[in-house]
């Protein structure tokens, strides 16, 4: 396992990797993973819990799942794309590992 990178403030955290960052050599270089995860990825996270913090509770109540997030803010609130975006990608890395067969 990564070692967990340290989240922003807010309802939604950025898990660890459920991999090595070097577990996708030679294909993919333990930089690009640190870089990807570390950064590109927490910012979708921070991203998220500053779109869910500006709303305060009047779209989204705190009891929300993100996939009740990601539906709501699709379905009811089609102008609310950077809540819809960025809660997207936090949904999408669990999956991206699913689909390459790391567990």
């Amino acid at each position: 396992m990564a070692a967990a990178v340290a989240s922003p403030k807010g309802r939604f955290s950025l898990p660890p990797l459920p991999y090595t960052t070097q577990a996708l050599a030679p294909y993919t270089s333990e930089r690009t993973l640190q870089i990807h995860h570390g950064k590109h990825h927490a910012a979708y996270v921070a991203n998220l819990n500053a779109a869910l913090e500006k709303n305060a509770g009047q779209r989204y109540a705190a009891d929300l799942s993100l996939e009740d997030i990601i539906l709501k803010s699709h379905q009811e609130d089609k102008a609310d794309g950077p809540v819809f975006n960025n809660a997207g990608q936090v949904r999408s890395a669990p999956i991206a590992a699913w689909a390459i067969g790391i567990e």
